[in-house]
């Protein structure tokens, strides 16, 4: 491997500390912008197994050996009855499509008789799909009401979705400091998403006192979940010793957990690491790899590093990267599902 080859490696160690401007991280830009808050709506459920776990009053759930028709039938028969949290279910049925066909009109209407006897989770995804225009005519005003209606009752996914609103200026007036409080509700409850986009307004000053410390303990709850986006971010603050020690060594452990998941812009941090040595070994032949991963992702930044690292490398390792490259697929573990 190339890590072998002294000369080599620190020749393009010297390139890149002159190029990259001190070594300031991929996403970073030239104000110092950590990697932006991620703005998925949080809403349904997403797959059959995470209903198979939702006990409704006429169903024990016992039945796991019976077919999905049979479980589908009791799960009707209570919300024609009037059940709010099988009216909830049949709406996440139709909306997603994968025990019946889709249909999100009859989702809608599921949801909103759910909704109407306050049931907050079909508040919120009422709410989605005003705000997407998605079985209903879009209308922001409506998705607004109705995730402040469940974010009342403290449903966190709702909290998270009004913080977004707020956050962006989406349906009501931009107010970090209303978006900084919704997502401290939201992380409380382990929201990731929320405790991740809390980090970031942390980490820039926005709605709340600029305070590494705490944006770095929030890229660590959510971290801790899975979450690329945080991950990378707290490697960054491990490389700069931003609310943490420095250590090149948490920072690159990080950036690979990141990148094994896809993540370019973690790949194009890993990528920088090798060629620096930084807390992983100076290696080209890696750093190639990696650049040319977030490069497929369409990252203008891979490709240029990319092709400055192949101008000091000789065919066989380039060769060897792409090969590596080609081969590579991401781990996949279990996500979390946003809900």
């Amino acid at each position: 491997m190339f890590s072998g080859n002294n000369k080599l490696s620190l020749a393009l160690a010297g390139f890149f500390l002159l190029t990259l401007a001190g070594g300031h991280r991929a996403e970073l830009s030239a104000s110092g912008k950590p990697d932006p808050t991620h703005h998925v709506r949080a809403g349904v459920p997403a797959s059959w197994a995470d209903l198979r776990r939702i006990r409704v009053r006429f169903y024990d759930g016992g039945d796991a050996g019976k077919t999905y028709d049979r479980t589908l039938e009791r799960y009707i028969w209570a919300a024609e009855r009037g059940d709010a949290q099988s009216q909830y279910i049949l709406g996440v049925l139709y909306w997603n499509g994968k025990v019946v066909r889709r249909d999100s009109a009859k989702a809608v209407s599921w949801f909103r008789r759910a909704a109407d006897q306050g049931y907050a989770q079909a508040q919120n995804n009422l709410g989605i799909a005003y705000d997407k225009g998605d079985g209903v005519p879009r209308d922001s005003a409506q998705a607004i009401a109705l995730f402040t209606k469940a974010a009342n009752q403290g449903y966190a996914g709702a909290q998270y979705n009004l913080a977004v609103a707020y956050e962006n200026g989406e349906g009501v007036p931009q107010d970090w400091v209303r978006a900084a409080s919704l997502y401290t509700k939201a992380s409380k409850q382990e929201h990731l998403q929320a405790q991740y986009n809390l980090g970031v307004l942390y980490k820039m000053g926005r709605g709340v006192p600029l305070n590494y410390t705490k944006a770095a303990s929030y890229f660590q709850k959510s971290s801790a979940q899975g979450h690329p986006r945080a991950l990378n971010n707290l490697g960054i603050a491990y490389g700069k010793g931003e609310g943490v020690p420095q250590n090149f060594t948490k920072a690159a452990a990080l950036f690979t957990k990141a990148a094994e998941q896809g993540y370019a812009e973690a790949q194009i941090n890993l990528g920088i690491a090798h060629i620096k040595g930084e807390g992983v070994p100076r290696d080209a032949v890696l750093a190639h790899m990696w650049f040319s991963l977030a490069a497929r992702q369409g990252r203008e930044n891979a490709i240029r590093m990319r092709d400055r690292v192949a101008r000091h490398m000789p065919p066989a390792l380039i060769a060897e990267a792409m090969r590596l490259a080609r081969e590579w697929a991401p781990k996949r573990g279990a996500s979390p599902v946003l809900h």
